[in-house]
């Protein structure tokens, strides 16, 4: 809810994807806050409360079903994304629910963990800068092992520490810009 706080005290308004969306809860909270919103997750039940509760509060949500961008063409002026903690899709279920029995620093599961995420934030954003609108941002929640502020392609300021993250707002830098707008003409 932190990441749908800071994104809410942005002044522009626009078109917002919420990657990831869970139970939707930062879509619908920005979509009543001005923002045209699409919400996307890779997880049926992820999309299935997405949409029950835009029902709830009698709400239209456009939800996709995508996996990161492959069901997404549009650009945006905004893309929030929380990813999972433990992203394991290549791993079995069983080791899904170890992974949150066993202390973090006690186990190999975790490095296994920590390296699929990061997999998994540098796919988003190698992705997410191309689905960018001119001046549009990508809002995140990060670990600080899982990106460098230093980063060639982004520019980015720490809008909050929440315990042991850090709630990210990035923008592609302006030397990098036509070099991605390239990108998409060749696509």
């Amino acid at each position: 809810m932190r990441l749908a706080y800071h994104a809410g005290k942005l002044s522009r308004k626009g078109v917002m994807l919420d990657m990831g969306t869970g139970t939707g809860i930062i879509a619908l909270y920005l979509q009543s806050r001005g923002w045209m919103c699409i919400a996307a997750d890779n997880n049926e039940f992820a999309l299935r409360c997405a949409r029950k509760n835009a029902e709830a509060n009698k709400m239209t949500l456009e939800v996709r079903h995508s996996d990161l961008f492959s069901n997404i063409s549009e650009t945006f002026d905004l893309i929030v994304f929380s990813p999972p903690c433990g992203h394991m899709s290549k791993f079995p279920a069983q080791v899904e629910l170890l992974k949150w029995l066993i202390p973090k620093k006690l186990t190999m599961i975790n490095i296994f963990v920590k390296r699929a995420r990061l997999r998994l934030v540098h796919r988003f954003l190698d992705a997410a800068r191309r689905h960018l609108r001119e001046n549009g941002s990508v809002m995140v929640l990060l670990y600080p092992s899982d990106f460098d502020l230093n980063n060639a392609i982004w520019e980015g300021s720490i809008l909050e520490e929440v315990r042991d993250m850090r709630i990210v707002l990035l923008k592609v830098r302006h030397d990098q810009i036509d070099s991605t707008r390239q990108e998409r003409t060749l696509q």
